[in-house]
């Protein structure tokens, strides 16, 4: 019964994993070296593993305050070599947009929505708000109201089968009753996760285990 050889082969649907970051002035520091230390990984793990596709993008407001998405990496389009020119030269400032940029997030990871297993992969480490002018009418975004819109945009996507993992990145231990924790919590409900800024490296074991759950 040995004379033959087994082997198990474990097959997966191509993979896009879309990674939304928050590049407003808070993260600033010691944040975003952590963050962009994990952009990088990300980047690399899709030029080396095959049926894998990142795209990273960042997501703030233009100097008129509109809020604004940026894709820095797309595996699809760019290579590696890319990505090690141009992170490094990456930064953070202004305010924080969130739910305001996520519906042009969905309609770019919907391209590949048919052909690919979805992944929404969202760092944070503050609550929605901002402050812009559009069509001469001045906009605040904040508070319940910033909260419960991006609440929406989450419930949106995963309605369109897009699955979503959130991290709030801390430069301490956020406590269980904070506000910003509540807010967190409640946007992202059970994917919500809360790591220390010297332990934003551990987050790519949780996306390694995320991408060998079978369906």
């Amino acid at each position: 019964e040995n004379v033959f050889k087994r082997t198990t082969v474990d097959q997966y649907n191509p993979v896009l994993l879309y990674l939304s970051v928050d590049a407003s002035g808070s993260m600033y520091g010691g944040k975003w070296q952590r963050v962009l230390t994990v952009m990088t990984a990300l980047a690399y793990a899709a030029d080396k593993i095959k049926n894998l596709e990142v795209v990273i993008t960042l997501r703030g407001n233009l100097g008129s305050g509109i809020p604004t998405v940026a894709v820095a990496y797309d595996s699809r389009k760019d290579n590696f070599t890319k990505a090690k020119a141009l992170f490094p030269h990456l930064s953070s400032s202004g305010s924080t947009p969130e739910g305001l940029c996520y519906l042009a997030t969905m309609e770019l990871i919907q391209e590949c929505a048919k052909t690919h297993t979805t992944y929404f992969i969202n760092f944070s480490d503050g609550e929605p708000g901002c402050a812009f002018k559009h069509n001469g009418r001045s906009i605040d975004y904040g508070g319940y109201t910033a909260h419960k819109q991006t609440k929406n945009m989450v419930r949106q996507m995963r309605e369109a089968g897009i699955r979503v993992m959130s991290y709030f990145i801390t430069e301490y231990h956020m406590h269980e009753y904070s506000s910003s924790r509540t807010a967190f919590r409640e946007m992202y409900g059970q994917d919500a996760e809360f790591v220390e800024v010297k332990n934003v490296v551990n987050v790519l074991k949780t996306i390694n285990k995320l991408l060998l759950v079978k369906e």
